[in-house]
Parts: C-alpha cells; sequence; structure tokens
C-alpha cells in the first residue's frame, strides 16, 4: 500500500492548502451556566444576557505552508462507497445504481495530513488539508500541498460531509491511508489514496415537542476579509452539529458582526453553541477555520446553554475564542496484537502462503482482493516473514469510535484473492466484530486449518 514517488509538479490543480494546528476537545464545566439559563425561561424566551464584546482585529492571518522548510505534495483518489445498515448494524454495500442516484448526493470531501506523534513530539500538527469541493460518484482525485517544520512522518486522511451541510462533523464517515508517509524536503508521495464508505443519514427531524429559535449577534475580532460564518449547536461533548445557520458579514477590512437567527429542536437541556468562519473559503467548515463560543463578557467561554421550549434571545458568539474547534475533530484508533496458527505453527501453512490480518467494513460473505474498497487496513505477512515464526504481531489505523471486521486469511496459492474456498481464516468472536474505541491492544486472532467449504 505504499505511495510510489514522481516528479515534483509545478503547481496544485484542485483546491487550497494550507497549515493549522490539530485541534483539542472544547471543555464543558460550566454546568452551573445551564441551571441558571433553565431558570430564567419566560414565556418571552430566554436571554443570553450579553453584550457585544467589542470588535478588536487582529493581524492573525492563516499560515503560509510555503514559509515552512521541509514542503511537499501528496495525491491520490478519494473513493466513496455506498452502503446499507440493517437493524442489527450489518452492513451491505450497494452500487450508485442501486441506490438510485445520477449524481454525486453528499457534500464536499475533505482531505487532510497531521504530523503522526512521536514521544520527543507529542504533539500532532496538520501539515496540510485539500477540499475536493465537487466529488465523483465513486471515485475523485486529489492534489494537496504539504508542509512541516521538520523532517516529519505525516498521517493522510479524507472525511465526507454527507449531509452538505458545510461542516465535517463528528459523526461524518472518515477513511485513512494506513502507512505514514516521510516528508523530507520536495517529496513527492502518489497513490495515497483513501475509501470512505458512506451510510445515508436521515436529516434530523424535531419531534412533537416543535422548535425554539435562538437569535444574537457573531463577532469576528481579527481582521475579517469576507467568507461565511456558520452558527451551530452541538452536545456537551462536541458531537454534531445538529443544526447550523450561515451569514457573512460585510467585509469591512476590519472585525466584523452580523446577526444569526438559529432554528432548533425544543429540550434538548444543555448544549454548545459555537460557529466557525470559513476564513480559508474552502467551502467547508473544518478543523483549519476559526473557531469561537458563546461568550457573555467576549473574553470567556459560557457554555453550555439549555435549550428548553422558549426561543433563546441575545447569545454572543465571539471568534475566535475557545480551546478549539466547536465540532469535535475526527480521530483515528491503533488496534494492535498477534495473528497465529490455532494448532502448530505457519510451517503447517501451504510453501508460499501469504498471511494479511484485514479489517473490513463489513461481514466477509464471500472472496475478495485484498485491495478491495471494503478493506479499510490490512497487514501483509509473506512467506519469508512466516517461516519458523509461531505468532506474528499487528497493527492496524483505523476510525475511532466505530466498529470493524477483524480477520485474518491464509492466501495459500498468494493470488491476493481472500476467503477463497478451502483456505484457511481466523477472527475475533463469532463474527469478528470489534469496536474500535480510541485504540487498545492484545488482540489475539488464530487461523484455523480446518475450513468449511464454500
Amino acid at each position: 500500500m505504499s505511495p510510489r514517488s514522481t516528479p515534483v509538479p509545478t503547481a496544485p490543480t484542485i483546491g487550497r492548502a494550507l497549515l493549522l494546528s490539530l485541534p483539542l476537545l472544547v471543555s464543558c464545566t460550566d454546568k452551573e451556566a445551564a441551571d441558571k439559563a433553565k431558570a430564567e425561561e419566560e414565556d418571552a424566551g430566554q436571554d443570553g444576557a450579553g453584550g457585544d464584546g467589542g470588535v478588536e482585529p487582529d493581524a492573525e492571518d492563516y499560515y503560509d505552508i510555503e514559509s515552512y522548510p521541509y514542503k511537499g505534495w501528496v495525491n491520490g483518489n478519494v473513493t466513496v462507497t455506498l452502503a446499507e445498515e440493517d437493524m442489527d448494524g450489518e452492513r451491505r454495500i450497494v452500487t450508485w445504481e442501486e441506490a438510485g442516484y445520477t449524481e454525486f448526493p453528499f457534500g464536499a470531501l475533505f482531505v487532510g495530513a497531521y504530523t503522526a506523534p512521536t514521544e520527543s513530539a507529542p504533539t500532532q500538527l496538520y501539515a496540510g488539508t485539500e477540499t475536493i469541493d465537487a466529488p465523483e460518484m465513486g471515485t475523485s482525485p486529489y492534489q494537496m500541498r504539504v508542509g512541516t517544520q521538520a523532517e516529519s512522518n505525516i498521517i493522510v486522511y479524507a472525511a465526507l460531509d454527507v449531509l452538505g451541510d458545510g461542516v465535517i462533523g463528528s459523526e461524518d464517515p472518515r477513511g485513512v491511508f494506513p502507512d505514514a508517509l516521510l516528508l523530507s524536503d520536495g517529496a513527492v508521495f502518489d497513490d495515497v489514496n483513501i475509501d470512505i464508505l458512506a451510510l445515508n443519514q436521515p436529516e434530523i427531524v424535531c419531534s412533537d415537542a416543535g422548535t425554539v429559535t435562538i437569535t444574537g449577534t457573531v463577532t469576528v475580532t481579527l481582521n475579517y476579509f469576507g467568507g461565511p460564518i456558520g452558527v451551530m449547536l452541538v452536545d456537551e461533548a462536541g458531537n454534531g452539529p445538529f443544526h447550523v445557520v450561515t451569514v457573512e458579514p460585510p467585509t469591512t477590512g476590519e472585525g466584523a458582526r452580523a446577526s444569526y437567527s438559529l432554528e432548533v429542536c425544543a429540550d434538548y437541556g444543555p448544549m454548545r453553541l459555537v460557529a466557525a468562519w470559513d476564513g480559508n473559503r474552502n467551502g467547508l467548515f473544518d478543523p483549519n477555520d476559526k473557531w469561537g463560543v458563546f461568550s457573555t463578557d467576549g473574553a470567556n467561554d459560557s457554555n453550555p446553554v439549555f435549550v428548553g421550549n422558549a426561543n433563546m434571545n441575545n447569545y454572543p458568539i465571539m471568534i475566535p475564542l475557545g480551546e478549539g474547534p466547536g465540532v469535535t475533530p475526527i480521530q483515528f484508533a491503533r488496534l494492535s496484537g498477534q495473528v497465529r496458527m490455532a494448532e502448530g505453527s505457519f510451517a503447517e501453512l501451504a510453501a508460499g502462503s501469504d498471511v494479511h490480518v484485514v479489517a473490513l467494513t463489513s461481514r466477509p460473505s464471500r472472496e475478495f482482493e485484498f485491495d478491495s474498497p471494503l478493506v479499510l487496513d490490512s497487514q501483509k505477512f509473506s512467506w519469508a516473514e512466516l517461516s519458523g515464526a509461531a505468532s506474528k504481531d499487528f497493527s492496524l489505523l483505523l476510525p475511532a469510535n466505530s466498529f470493524v471486521y477483524l480477520w485474518a486469511f491464509a492466501d495459500t496459492n498468494a493470488d491476493g484473492l481472500l476467503n477463497d474456498v478451502g483456505e484457511p481464516v481466523g477472527t475475533v468472536g463469532a463474527d469478528g466484530r470489534v469496536p474500535t474505541g480510541e485504540g487498545f491492544g492484545g488482540i489475539d486472532i488464530a487461523i484455523s486449518n480446518v475450513v468449511e467449504p464454500g
């Protein structure tokens, strides 16, 4: 799955690329504020009791990748595959034609690269971003400029704005290129291909309690040079957004302010009111943008807000403010363990066999190729690596807080076709379904020599 190197291109051909800090989760500890807001509910609506916070322009601007000493290019494709999920969580791949689509039904694709953490440099920094504004059904190409302060390993991932709401949210589907790329100055990586499994996500429908409206102003205290601002409601953990409204103040060259009106479902209870300015104008509210929060004094995070059954007026939001993006960033988890034979050693296999440990999007029901879109990540062990070994350690990089089907396959004729009739297999538990969580180790997969035909 390693990318190949090619000559340096003279210019990017798709979108824009920028450098940013990897976002931190936004903390939510002001329970007292929620209780106070609830107590102050009146028939006329709640009042956020906020001032305007003042507009004090700042010279801060977005980082310029070309100013970094280590720069390169990452090129590849993002492939979106459709799937259906039944009541038991089982997934089935469907074609675009089966789903009745004649054009791409979702929003934009976001591609990002960030530095892999190390013991000496545990903080992850974004090394570049890219937006595919008009993806194709199936596969869409991208070209991303990347840069770092030092020679570094970078991880490349992609996310799909599945609702088309302009926000890369916590529930949006994502995929990751499984191998770290060592970025030296002038490096170019081709074939950095990423697969995303997309499930149709229904729009949020409010219950019989109906809706309420949150109003206020959103203020940018940096030099504002245009671009939309998204006001959003997320839960206390940063999941969402559940509702979004977009405003765009007039460009003044200094700070900016605009009024907003956000309609949301009633009776959510404690939530967070946040906003983002799409200052890089890539058409998405993503981790590289400037984010802000509800603030009554213009200097501190006043979240959470309590969403009851009354309208909420005068809830000011300041940008930038807060500890990071208002929406929980997309994360990945590493699963690790060992693969072995249930009886004996790998010498029990036919000479020349390969063994693949594979994380799949759905339970395998027939043979498939090792580079199939069903495969989220895999690790291959050749016969030379297996010879004389009782077990082999594996490590897979996967979307966090999701689930995968973790299997091991012995490819006894080394043709790259896995789960073939008569070939030994092993899995975790009854069907291999494993929650990824935030990552863990100690997984044991035993490959059985006894295989049912078919």
